[in-house]
């Protein structure tokens, strides 16, 4: 990891040991952390973080690649210190002095159009003067949806680098979504909502009501990115579509792709744009809850396979034929089963007239050198993230 941004500071506090504890504790299952007599050394995937103790204070260094991965974890380690230090006072000092209020990977933008592009799921664009922010980074952001009918308070950070959120009235809703289409040349992004049916779906509610104007925050980008490798793998359902469109789309023309998806039925299947050789094959629940249908199943006569084909660079021709859907339904330990299950790569683009065989299981890391399984039950509506 190429390290080009650090921050230094420190922090008091009657019980040094203890906050330390509590903190590599806390983030034991999310980093890496190597616990020493005097400190401990976080290493996560977007940087470092060394803290030591001395004559009553937690010394913090930390370095990243980038400024924005700087801000990330400078504002998550006030955040942690602050919180272990319980009721006890604590004292916050960065070496370059009181934090700027601004957030840097936070931008409103505002709606320019919304449409179902299919029976259950909703395209929101949106307008922001700098797109290009969002092209690289990661897939995915923070969705910041004021409450209806009042100007919106955004967030901003505090002079010890932690994030102020509006409280009370002036609440926040936050939600996690991929960006499915960046168009740089309008200033244009496009993010897609899984319409679930229920009460508490803020996300989904806010989509299906958007108009255009309506102002709404981004904060990101963020989380994964498209993978640098040549054999991919990915399976998941409606709620990892718009992931796994950006990885398609992302991949270098020389890439092989092996794609599964689990939706409804044939009308929830979506156009995949991908300039490399895919494989797209559609698990259609058919009236089962997500998540409950516990089979998968393969083509057992691979003569009855398509060949492989690189997808378009755009929409179909409205005459073109689309490919039966044949595999019935997948539980999560079935889709990430199914990468030795399916035909190799090349050698299919949509399986027909599948047969009862059950997938067995086996090892997809075998067969690719990135794979990815995505499965959320669209059954789980308020678990902070609607796509």
């Amino acid at each position: 990891m190429t390290i080009g941004f650090t921050a230094s500071g420190f922090a008091t506090h009657p019980n040094c040991e203890r906050v330390l504890d509590h903190i590599c504790g806390r983030l034991g299952d999310h980093v890496t952390v190597t616990k020493s007599t005097t400190g401990a050394q976080l290493e996560t995937a977007i940087g470092s973080i060394n803290m030591a103790i001395s004559s009553g204070r937690i010394f913090v260094d930390i370095r990243c690649p980038t400024a924005a991965m700087l801000f990330t974890i400078r504002s998550m380690m006030a955040e942690q210190l602050y919180s272990a230090a319980d009721e006890e006072p604590l004292e916050l000092h960065w070496a370059d002095g009181p934090q700027a209020s601004r957030i840097p990977d936070f931008r409103e933008v505002a709606v320019v159009g919304a449409r179902m592009i299919t029976p259950h799921m909703r395209r929101v664009t949106v307008a922001t003067h700098d797109a290009q922010h969002f092209s690289d980074g990661g897939l995915h952001v923070r969705l910041l949806i004021p409450p209806t009918g009042r100007e919106p308070v955004w967030p901003h950070t505090e002079p010890d680098g932690r994030i102020h959120w509006p409280k009370g009235e002036d609440a926040l809703t936050i939600r996690a979504y991929t960006i499915r289409n960046i168009d740089l040349v309008r200033g244009h992004l496009e993010i897609d909502f899984v319409i679930h049916e229920g009460d508490n779906v803020p996300g989904a509610s806010w989509a299906l009501n958007a108009r255009a104007g309506d102002r709404v925050g981004l904060m990101g980008p963020g989380g994964g990115g498209a993978p640098d490798a040549q054999d991919i793998f990915l399976a998941g359902d409606e709620t990892a579509l718009p992931a796994i469109a950006r990885i398609m789309a992302a991949a270098p023309s020389t890439a092989n792709l092996r794609i599964l998806v689990e939706v409804e039925d044939q009308a929830e299947e979506q156009e995949l744009a991908c300039r490399a050789k895919y494989a797209v094959t559609w698990v259609h629940r058919n009236g089962r809850p997500a998540g409950t249908t516990g089979s998968l199943r393969t083509p057992s006569d691979r003569s009855s396979v398509a060949p492989m084909r690189p997808a378009m660079s755009g929409p179909p021709a409205n005459n073109r034929k689309r490919a039966p859907s044949a595999i019935s339904c997948a539980t999560k330990a079935a889709m990430t089963a199914t990468a030795s299950a399916l035909p190799p790569i090349g050698n299919v683009t949509q399986a027909k007239n599948a047969s009862a065989e059950k997938a067995p299981a086996g090892n997809p890391s075998s067969l690719f050198n990135f794979c990815l399984c995505c499965y959320s039950s669209v059954t789980e509506k308020d678990r902070g993230s609607d796509r």
